[in-house]
């Protein structure tokens, strides 16, 4: 089965393209469809509602299944600091790029000692046709809180500048240190590919 994964990110694309196949999904991309794109506000106020708007805009758009996933980042046990939300790359009242965000977010955590603690929230919308929508959002396809640190790991991805950054709350070694899948990877494969299952009708292949 092909569906249309409502992204250009080459980094995002390519990780639920590993997420999906094995379960018979064939994940194409924004960028490889022959229309312009619509333009999606993403002023939502949960992940869900951005995840819902991009879904039914490329739906609309291309009139083929599409589904959306849109993440929000949440400062955990800092209820005086503006949190992010939904607006990661927005944050700062402009579209920040890649390496725009990375600074950012390393003066976030330097100016809070060096680190700060985080969760993304994830939110899931599938349009399969027009009277045809499924959604979740919440514990099962997101991530668990861990922490951002002012100090770069050598390695950096495109589209996911973060992660250069990203430190596992319990060892405080960096995520791109820590060799293999982790429990909260797998957890969050698991849940991704039961969606799916579950509302296409897929039969459930291990």
């Amino acid at each position: 089965m092909r569906l249309l994964y409502g992204t250009t990110n080459p980094g995002k694309l390519n990780s639920m393209r590993s997420i999906l196949k094995p379960i018979g999904i064939d994940v194409i991309g924004l960028n490889e469809m022959n229309k312009e794109l619509p333009y999606v506000a993403e002023d939502g106020k949960e992940p869900v509602d951005n995840a819902r708007q991009k879904s039914l805009a490329y739906y609309k758009t291309f009139g083929i299944p599409v589904f959306s996933l849109d993440s929000g980042l949440y400062y955990i046990d800092e209820p005086d600091l503006n949190q992010p939300g939904t607006y990661v790359r927005r944050y700062t009242g402009i579209d920040m790029n890649d390496d725009q965000l990375l600074d950012h977010y390393k003066e976030v955590a330097r100016s809070n000692g060096g680190t700060i603690k985080v969760q993304y929230i994830n939110g899931l919308s599938l349009v399969v046709d027009e009277n045809t929508i499924h959604e979740y959002q919440g514990e099962g396809i997101s991530y668990k809180p861990f922490l951002l640190t002012n100090k770069s790991h050598k390695k950096f991805v495109p589209g996911f500048p973060l992660d250069s950054i990203s430190v596992e709350l319990e060892s405080g070694k960096y995520f791109y240190d820590i060799e293999g899948s982790s429990n909260d990877d797998l957890k969050r494969t698991k849940a991704l590919q039961s969606f799916f299952i579950k509302n296409l009708g897929l039969l459930n292949i291990k």
